[in-house]
């Protein structure tokens, strides 16, 4: 990989990690204190309202990847535009196709993350919170059906 290639990919990376945690971080503190107060009147302790804040992460994770991938793909080509930096790149004869392989191939990588992050980390996650929620409430474990039973 050239050595531009890996410059715009770290700004998009570097853009995207900090977007994507930001916003994960302050959306689930919305959601949080929307929801929190449902809580209060069942007196739960300080150690299970952190719980719940930590199983309401990985939803909006998942909700704000492919928002902040459009979002920073364009934010990196935009400043690389206002700083000339991709005149300067195609006056250097290179090729723009060429340089939006390395994006297209992170992604793919992104997708694929989205992908295993809604199979199998959100349905758990969304699972323990609503079982935190009722043993809250109820004071009791949930119920479950389970196949056969």
């Amino acid at each position: 990989m050239r050595r531009l290639d890996r410059y715009f990919l770290g700004q998009f990376i570097r853009y995207f990690m900090v977007f994507t945690i930001g916003l994960t971080f302050f959306f689930s503190a919305i959601d949080y204190l929307d929801h929190v107060g449902d809580l209060l009147p069942y007196d739960p302790r300080f150690f299970d309202l952190v719980i719940y804040y930590l199983l309401i992460l990985p939803k909006y994770f998942l909700y704000l990847i492919p928002m902040s991938t459009l979002i920073c793909s364009l934010l990196t080509f935009a400043l690389a535009s206002k700083r000339k930096e991709a005149v300067a790149y195609k006056a250097s004869g290179g090729d723009v196709r060429k340089l939006l392989i390395p994006f297209l191939i992170t992604g793919i990588i992104i997708s694929l993350i989205d992908f295993g992050f809604n199979e199998y980390i959100t349905p758990i996650s969304t699972a323990k919170l609503k079982d935190l929620e009722y043993s809250l409430q109820q004071d009791k474990e949930r119920l479950r059906l389970k196949q056969g039973n």
